[in-house]
């Protein structure tokens, strides 16, 4: 005699389309509408206002990241002019520039660019060794010496007012946080 096998219980799996259909339905919305979700009680133009407020917010940070990217590159070059031939790791060169240039972009890869042309600078100098970091666990990251070349100021006097003006105005909504 064979033994039963149990099966699991029957579930409705939902495709994208069908999940998509199912919280239209839930909440009231015609099918082939865009599913709009309120926060609390807000009317329609109030969403609508919003979502403007936010895409606008994320195209500002969109357009100053390269802005940001140009300062932190600068506050590298200083960095490595001030301390050549200590080894440090990139959370520790961040440390010291992001009280200066004001916090990254909101993308986790901000970071990454600016060191990576730092190295093809020469303002960084990798030479194979490696240091546990203290913001990924103790997680082996890259230990960099500082050249302390300066090759120049790499940006043009309009650059470097543009940059003081978008330092100066992230400074200050840090401050108001």
């Amino acid at each position: 005699m064979k033994p039963e096998s149990k099966s699991p219980p029957k579930t409705e799996s939902f495709g994208a389309g069908k999940f998509l259909d199912y919280i239209k339905a839930s909440t009231g919305q015609p099918q082939g509408s865009r599913i709009e979700v309120s926060v609390g009680k807000m009317s329609r133009a109030e969403n609508r206002a919003l979502s403007k407020e936010i895409k606008s917010k994320i195209e500002s940070v969109t357009k100053n990241s390269g802005i940001w990217a140009l300062c932190a590159l600068e506050e590298v070059r200083k960095i490595s002019l001030s301390l050549a031939g200590r080894e440090l790791l990139t959370e520790q060169i961040r440390e010291i520039a992001e009280p200066k240039i004001g916090p990254a972009p909101n993308d986790g890869r901000a970071w990454g660019g600016v060191i990576r042309k730092a190295v093809k600078l020469g303002y960084l100098v990798g030479d194979g060794r490696w240091s546990p970091a203290k913001t990924s666990h103790g997680g082996p990251k890259v230990l960099w010496t500082l050249s302390g070349l300066d090759e120049g100021a790499f940006m043009t006097d309009a650059q470097k007012e543009r940059a003081r003006r978008f330092i100066k105005m992230n400074l200050s909504r840090a401050d108001a946080r």
